[in-house]
């Protein structure tokens, strides 16, 4: 997300360079030896052959754009201090790969299965790599328009810092922040390192690795090996769908989902007291989140939200609600035994900081 988000405050400025620097990407990526790393989880996808050129173009943009010297996973470096071209090439990495794994993915669009057998891995050449890759480069050109924030960014008139942290420690002062906007994971158990693996691999994420993101990330569908309690200051609401969860009939209630329910309810409220910490007074915090269901239980995310936000020191300003017809859960084949329809709301709730 930090690639992503840096290679949009790319300007329209650069647009003369692109088709050279896409040359002298190819040109370098074709001019290294064979040689795949010892943990390359692009394998996991691609023949070997095939993943040492896709990894033969990212060693190159990282030579080109990042640091000249002995090449390291980007993985493993300060995201916030890779440029925006560089990570403009790398964007157009992503998309190429994503487009070659069109075949492995699920029924559920955030899945990406992997082959069960080495033979079924895909085998595409350097030279459909290469016109896949400066296709893309021409297309994202094409939509480098200009922006007042773009444009700022790259005037340096702004000071756009782009990086990570978890939510549920963030490393900034108290009372530091003029407002917040996000939009957290709905409780849905989307699980966004898989849906994310080919990104993760192309900048250096190993197996292991992408294994303890998915493990740590707030919404994720695996469970601790420690469970966490639920806590009434979760608010009445959260606590009864809690109840519901672990009462119900179904196969693996109590003993997967409501466990998984709990460890989510229990981040979310521990980033919200997050962001009331570092959030000056009467301040605003925006966030969009979404409501869902547990069989024919109704997830009132949005509320649950307001209600742990009341016990914290929140109140609500204002609330929007949008329809949405189109979720994943409407693909879900045994959706309809326990209800009829699959749509949403969406919400974007603005809180004060008291």
């Amino acid at each position: 997300m930090v690639v992503i988000a840096k290679a949009r405050l790319l300007g329209s400025h650069t647009k003369p360079s692109h088709a050279v620097l896409c040359r002298h990407i190819l040109n370098k990526a074709a001019s290294y030896p064979p040689e795949l790393m010892a943990e390359e989880s692009l394998t996991r996808w691609f023949a070997p052959a095939s993943a040492e050129y896709i990894r033969n173009i990212e060693r190159a943009t990282q030579n080109l754009f990042v640091n000249d010297g002995e090449y390291s996973a980007l993985a493993t470096q300060q995201l916030g201090n890779v440029s925006s071209l560089a990570c403009f090439f790398y964007v157009a990495l992503f998309q190429v790969v994503r487009s070659l794994l069109t075949r492995f993915r699920a029924t559920n669009p955030t899945w990406l299965k992997t082959p069960k057998e080495p033979s079924a891995r895909l085998r595409p050449t350097p030279e459909t790599i290469n016109k896949l890759f400066s296709k893309q480069i021409a297309s994202m050109v094409g939509r480098l328009e200009g922006s007042t924030f773009k444009e700022a960014a790259a005037r340096q008139t702004s000071r756009i810092l782009v990086t990570t942290a978890d939510s549920r420690a963030l490393p900034l002062s108290d009372e530091s922040v003029d407002a917040v906007i996000s939009s957290p994971p709905y409780c849905t158990r989307i699980d966004y390192a898989i849906a994310t693996a080919s990104e993760l691999a192309i900048i250096g994420y190993t197996s292991h690795s992408i294994r303890e993101i998915r493990h740590r990330l707030l919404g994720t569908s695996t469970i601790y090996d420690a469970v966490p309690v639920a806590r009434p200051e979760w608010g009445k609401t959260c606590n009864t769908f809690l109840e519901a969860v672990r009462s119900h009939r179904s196969h693996a209630s109590e003993s997967y989902y409501w466990k998984n329910h709990v460890q989510y309810f229990d981040g979310l409220f521990a980033s919200l007291k997050e962001i009331r910490r570092i959030l000056k007074p009467l301040q605003k915090c925006v966030l969009v989140v979404q409501d869902s269901y547990y069989k024919e239980i109704h997830t009132d995310l949005p509320l649950y939200v307001v209600e742990m936000g009341d016990n914290i020191g929140f109140s609500l300003t204002t609330r929007y609600d949008y329809p949405v017809f189109h979720t994943f859960a409407g693909m879900h084949t045994h959706r309809t035994k326990y209800r009829s329809h699959a749509g949403a709301t969406e919400a974007v709730l603005v809180l004060s900081k008291q």
